[in-house]
């Protein structure tokens, strides 16, 4: 009985690949050298997420944001962020978002930022003017 209770666990397959999906170090060399391309942003201009570097709720991967301010120095991250994560972000651009219906400007960090490309694909997006139809009053 003493033997039952104590019986060794089922042996599971142990996984080939050891690091997460896609985080290899081919991953993460890409990825590093991506975060690191600096851009010379300037107010007015739109902005997305670089590939894989979202980490603030908005905007959604493809969707633009404006630049409103940049800053040369990085900012604390207690100053006004929006963060998903407790790790520490530098924040040097302050961009215009729609958050809950309104307009937010909210800090982020620069190198995680590209210029906007609008998409391709104009049937994937619902960012195009509406046609109103004018009441016979």
């Amino acid at each position: 009985m003493f033997k039952k209770l104590f019986k060794a666990e089922k042996k599971v397959p142990q996984n080939t690949n050891p690091y997460p999906e896609g985080a290899t170090p081919k991953d993460m060399e890409e990825l590093g050298k991506r975060y690191l391309e600096k851009n010379d942003f300037f107010p007015g201009q739109l902005v997305q997420w670089k590939k894989r570097m979202k980490y603030c709720k908005v905007p959604e991967y493809g969707h633009p944001a404006v630049v409103l301010e940049v800053k040369p120095e990085h900012r604390s991250p207690n100053d006004n962020s929006r963060l998903d994560s407790n790790t520490y972000q530098p924040e040097e651009v302050r961009i215009g978002v729609i958050l809950n219906g309104y307009f937010s400007g909210i800090w982020v960090d620069g190198n995680r930022l590209e210029s906007f490309v609008p998409n391709v694909n104009p049937g994937s997006c619902n960012n195009r003017p509406t046609k109103r139809r004018h009441s016979a009053d």
